[in-house]
């Protein structure tokens, strides 16, 4: 599900944004982007996550800022160790411009103190985490209320196209028979050509071009996707999608059937509106 919500908050030792973005994807992908400060927490936080979320390619962030006060009494420069790096550097005369930005870089230069978020500050973020889903879910409703009319729109395109289609059925055998009977007396072969050999190509005609189950069969599909569609089910986007691919298959089956070229451009456009719910389902868990 297409959804996006943000959070802040603040404690005494530090500011956090709190950001959640999901894209569309079959399946649900976690990424989690948090500062080290979050050390072990990172599997307890997946699982809050997996807990509520389904589907989707999902962002996780966590953007912390510590206080002046906290970096104080936490972040430690480790100035021997520092002169150490620069007096080895030094002692290799290379022509080397290396600045006190450099050496900070360097191994254990800038230690924390206190390299891991505690019990009290990991319950307040966990409930934070928790409302910024809320907010989250929120948002996926409003999306998903938006592309139920979507859905429904192009589902009643393809029961109007599919009426066109039967009606386009009926009047395709009667113009191959007229087509015959206008061949036969252009080149005056009426003595020559048997009526029950007319009338059993006529017939043979008509049974291979005859797609009235892949309709009904379509048909039903449209019904059962109307359903689906209208109930409050686990992965009900699985259920839907799976039906989606039985539709094609129909409507597929009517293209490879049909003898008339008006007709293959309804079945294009059913085809097209399918290919479109296909790529928006993603989108329903």
């Amino acid at each position: 599900m297409t959804a996006f919500s943000r959070l802040f908050y603040k404690t005494e030792d530090f500011e956090c944004e709190l950001l959640l973005s999901s894209l569309n994807s079959r399946y649900l992908e976690i990424s989690i982007r948090v500062p080290e400060f979050f050390g072990g927490k990172r599997w307890e936080l997946e699982t809050l996550l997996k807990e509520q979320l389904l589907r989707g390619k999902v962002i996780f962030q966590a953007k912390i800022t510590f206080t002046q006060k906290y970096l104080k009494e936490n972040v430690v420069i480790n100035g021997d160790l520092i002169r150490s790096y620069f007096s080895q550097i030094d002692a290799l005369e290379l022509p080397l411009n290396i600045t006190i930005g450099d050496l900070m870089k360097l191994p254990h230069s800038v230690e924390s103190l206190n390299t891991e978020i505690n019990e009290g500050e990991w319950d307040l973020f966990r409930g934070k985490t928790a409302q910024l889903v809320d907010l989250f879910l929120k948002e996926a409703d409003k999306e998903g209320s938006r592309l139920e009319r979507d859905l429904k729109k192009r589902l009643q395109e393809i029961l109007k196209t599919l009426h066109r289609i039967e009606k386009g059925s009926e009047e395709t055998v009667r113009h191959y028979r007229e087509m015959l009977l206008n061949r036969i007396e252009k080149f005056q072969a009426d003595d020559i050509v048997d009526e029950g050999r007319l009338c059993k190509e006529i017939s043979l005609f008509a049974e291979s071009s005859d797609f009235t189950e892949e309709v009904t069969r379509l048909k039903s599909h449209c019904e059962a996707f109307g359903d689906f569609l209208a109930e409050n089910a686990y992965e009900k986007g699985k259920k839907i999608s799976f039906l989606l691919q039985e539709m094609n298959r129909e409507i597929n089956t009517i293209g490879s059937k049909c003898k008339n070229s008006d007709i293959s451009l309804l079945v294009v456009t059913v085809k097209e509106e399918i290919e479109k719910m296909r790529e928006q389902i993603q989108n329903i868990w």
